[in-house]
């Protein structure tokens, strides 16, 4: 019998063309899950170095308001220097040292510092621990070292280990640097 004529009638042809198949649908979908798996999956590993590079940064500002301290200490007398880091003798922790009548390190845990490498008043503001060793000037014009390390999480309560040098495994990361330094009269 032959078809009608009449457009009502006739089929499109580019209806049939147009279209996507199920099985097409879902072999696309399938390579875009392939694709986007190791992608979701190294998530995690990015969160974590974030964290890290974030915690290091904040660690290098800790140490920086230590190594400042250090270097601007003042002396009354000319022997026993006396520098506060996160504020003034009232408020901040002190660091003191002698450059003569000592030449043995002065070796200070400065508690738990802030992010902003201030000290600590809170549990909740508790961040860094910290340690540092002076060995002082021997006198006349010559360079003292310090050695300032922070560790971090504060809460873990990480404990330095003087025959190591290092902290304890407890510490997730730790920064440590070494100064040198003459102090101001």
């Amino acid at each position: 019998m032959p078809r009608p004529s009449h457009p009502c009638f006739r089929r499109p042809v580019h209806a049939a063309t147009r279209a996507f198949s199920l099985i097409e649908v879902t072999i696309a979908i399938g390579i875009t899950a392939f694709c986007l798996i190791p992608i979701i999956g190294m998530l995690p590993v990015g969160l974590r170095s974030l964290k890290e590079s974030n915690e290091q940064a904040a660690a290098a500002v800790a140490v920086n308001q230590i190594a400042t301290a250090i270097r601007k200490a003042a002396s009354a007398n000319g022997t026993d220097f006396i520098a506060y880091f996160g504020g003034d003798a009232t408020s901040g922790k002190e660091i003191a040292y002698q450059i003569t009548g000592t030449t043995s390190p002065t070796t200070l845990n400065l508690g738990a510092l802030t992010i902003q490498g201030t000290p600590a008043t809170t549990p909740l503001q508790e961040r860094f621990s910290t340690h540092v060793t002076i060995n002082p000037p021997t006198g006349g014009g010559s360079l003292g070292t310090a050695v300032i390390s922070v560790a971090w999480p504060a809460a873990a309560n990480p404990t330095w280990i003087d025959s190591s040098n290092k902290w304890d495994s407890k510490a997730e990361g730790s920064l440590t640097t070494t100064l040198r330094f003459l102090p101001r009269s």
